[in-house]
């Protein structure tokens, strides 16, 4: 009987004991389940910044996820039409735009909010040039622009009107040297005393622009001394010619053997005839010169232009293988002309002193019917290169006759004036 007790004891050790060891499996299962927890929350937490990191990849691993706004770039500022002028340097503060080519004077430019002796920069479009006045009407001291400026200390707050002009080929003369000072716009053409009045004697540099070439004359009238310049200069007292110019000439400086100006004395509209050929009126006029508008030809040495009065090569006709003025000689009367080159040639012409209607024999022989405008009507023969020419009384060069070699102004000279019908040129 005394053992029960002690049966009874030992039961409940073992009962204890394994209370205690269920509680610890629990608890360890319970860690294992928190942790598994803890790596399956993690994964998805980094797989999510995964997936925002690739669609943006401007947002890494350790940045926020609020998206950055993205800004819009500033555009370059442009302002239209030929010129924009501005009250302030630096092209800043009140401006107006001068749209078109004309004149804007004191009214015109209150009318864009401009006051007058206000501006104090200005804005040239390439192809235009703008020339500003001190003075209402495009009067009182003038300068040229045709590039972006800012007036300050220049040409500053005096402006009251403007005359905007879109020119491709011109010269700009200065008062100054280095391009600077009052200064005149010249497009293609003549100026004499009376048109460069404000500058007559006190150009010191020259700016050309497009394929021109400029004359300065140090009298009026295009005479005196003279220099020609196909490139700017920006000092001209380097030429001893500094603040001695009087009349200007401006030219096209184009490539090609005939150049025809509806001007006198080089001026005016022109166009370059490329090749030699035949120029009748349709062709001028797709060059831009009008039928009968001719006044002034340029013969590149070594080509010939001949001119004539009607189109297809027909009426009147006369030569010319020099730069010649036409006013008074064969003005404003041609229809279509002819280049050639040719190196050996001569030239006949119904008056002395090689003028009046002409035409031009290169080498080989001319009977009665190619010469008829001028039959029996020869007063002078111009001989180009090394040949000979015979004329004829009669034609198929029969009659009397006399070989020259060199050119004759009168054929009163040698009593064969007026009298030819047949001529050969050969080599001499």
């Amino acid at each position: 009987m005394n053992k029960v007790p002690l049966i009874l004891k030992n039961n409940n050790n073992l009962i204890g004991s394994g209370k205690a060891t269920i509680t610890i499996v629990i608890i360890f299962i319970l860690i294992i389940v928190i942790v598994i927890i803890f790596i399956v929350i993690s994964s998805s937490s980094s797989e999510e910044e995964n997936i925002i990191s690739d669609t943006d990849p401007s947002i890494s691993n350790n940045d926020s996820l609020t998206p950055t706004p993205k800004t819009t770039p500033t555009p370059t500022p442009i302002y239209s039409g030929a010129v924009t002028v501005y009250e302030n340097e630096a092209y800043g503060g009140n401006s107006a735009t001068l749209v078109d080519v004309g004149t804007y004077n004191i009214s015109d430019l209150d009318n864009l909010g401009i006051s007058n002796d206000a501006i104090s920069s200005i804005k040239v479009n390439s192809g235009y040039q703008a020339t500003l006045y001190s003075d209402d009407n495009l009067s009182g001291s003038s300068q040229v622009y045709d590039v972006d400026t800012d007036l300050t200390d220049i040409f500053n707050n005096v402006i009251s009107s403007i005359k905007v002009t879109k020119e491709s080929s011109y010269a700009i003369v200065y008062k100054n040297t280095d391009y600077t000072g009052d200064s005149i716009l010249l497009p293609i053409g003549n100026y004499n005393i009376d048109d460069i009045s404000a500058l007559n004697d006190a150009i010191s540099s020259i700016k050309l622009v497009g394929n021109i070439k400029v004359s300065i004359f140090t009298d009026s009238d295009y005479s005196g001394s003279s220099k020609t310049y196909t490139l700017s200069i920006a000092d001209l007292s380097d030429d001893s010619i500094n603040d001695t110019i009087s009349s200007i000439k401006v030219k096209s400086d184009e490539h090609g053997p005939v150049i025809v100006y509806e001007n006198q004395a080089y001026g005016g509209n022109s166009a370059t005839l490329v090749d030699v050929g035949t120029y009748n009126i349709s062709d001028l006029d797709n060059l831009g010169i009008s039928n009968d508008a001719i006044s002034s030809i340029e013969v590149k040495s070594g080509y010939q232009a001949t001119l004539y009065s009607d189109d297809n090569l027909s009426g009147s006709s006369q030569v010319y293988d020099i730069d010649t003025d036409l006013t008074d000689i064969f003005n404003d009367v041609i229809s279509s002309i002819k280049v050639t080159k040719e190196s050996s040639y001569a030239i006949v012409y119904k008056n002395t002193d090689y003028t009046g209607d002409s035409i031009l024999l290169p080498i080989g022989n001319y009977n009665i019917d190619i010469i008829s405008a001028l039959n029996d009507a020869i007063s002078s023969i111009k001989l180009v290169g090394n040949i000979k020419v015979t004329i004829y009384t009669d034609s198929d060069y029969s009659g009397s006759s006399k070989t020259y070699t060199s050119s004759i102004a009168d054929l009163r000279d040698d009593s064969m004036n007026d009298s030819l019908s047949s001529i050969k040129v050969e080599n001499a």
